[in-house]
């Protein structure tokens, strides 16, 4: 008999899921080689205990997974853990972590489509970029929390061409370093907590908070040109928060023109320093 869908799996893959396989797993080595060996269709991985990975975790195109925590992390120490190259991963209860602890290229790599759901977390620490949204990448954040990282060239969220809508959750306790002058380079490097550019790149809020610099829950800025939320276009920085906590309830929304040197549009209210 068929088994009937969880509201798990409607929630993930719509009101009638044909789920390909579902798998608890228990172990490191496991988790590994189940994920990089996913063929398409919609998968299920339960894990049941604290685990790390050792290497990227690349997820093809026509491949879901709904990577379901239980509570429990996953952490690591390569470069660009989950590469998501036109696959989707959908984050459910789960924390990833600890994923870098020096200088490097982003941990999370959209080309496809990363939804964070409730209960999850991304707090990898101190690298250079945490969540990179390419050309044809999407990130829904629907729930979870954003919030532990540190980033200096790069944001924390790297909106690069790509789409981020943001319905729910929070984006808190992350910092941005100055990187100083160094070669032939006389500028100093910083980023934002969010950073927006490139051509078609859209930035939408409906929810959550993405709290600013002061208050009991906060976003650190250790650079004067840093910001809460950066547009990038011809003149760096443009339509951008500094010390705003974003409510709830409001409203935002960019997107880059074409040529991706300029906004094609915007709504809400948003604040200069």
């Amino acid at each position: 008999m068929p088994v009937e869908p969880s509201p798990e799996d409607i929630a993930d893959f719509g009101d009638d899921p044909v789920i390909a396989s579902t798998r608890n797993v228990s172990s490191s080595d496991n988790l590994l080689n189940i994920l990089n060996d996913l063929p398409a269709g919609n998968h299920v991985v339960n894990v049941t205990a604290n685990m790390s990975l050792n290497d990227t975790v690349t997820l093809g195109a026509g491949v879901t997974l709904s990577l379901r925590g239980n509570g429990n992390i996953i952490t690591g120490s390569f470069l660009r853990k989950f590469n998501i190259e036109g696959g989707t991963l959908i984050l459910l209860d789960v924390t990833i972590s600890g994923l870098g602890s020096g200088s490097g290229e982003f941990r999370i790599d959209i080309s496809g489509t990363l939804v964070m759901e409730a209960g999850s977390a991304i707090t990898i620490g101190n690298v250079n970029g945490v969540i990179e949204i390419a050309n044809t990448g999407t990130f829904i954040m629907n729930g979870g929390r954003i919030s532990g990282n540190s980033s200096g060239y790069f944001s924390i969220v790297f909106v690069n061409g790509g789409k981020f809508t943001m319905n729910g959750g929070e984006i808190y306790d992350n910092t941005i370093i100055e990187i100083p002058p160094s070669g032939d380079d006389p500028n100093p490097k910083q980023g934002h907590i969010i950073s927006i550019t490139g051509a078609n790149a859209e930035f939408t809020k409906t929810g959550g908070t993405i709290y600013g610099t002061t208050g009991d829950r906060i976003n650190t800025l250790n650079s004067p040109d840093s910001n809460v939320i950066g547009v990038m276009d011809g003149s760096w920085s443009k339509l951008l928060f500094r010390d705003t906590t974003v409510p709830d309830t409001e409203s935002l929304s960019v997107t880059m023109n074409a040529a991706g040197d300029g906004i094609e549009s915007q709504t809400g209210a948003w604040e200069t320093p």
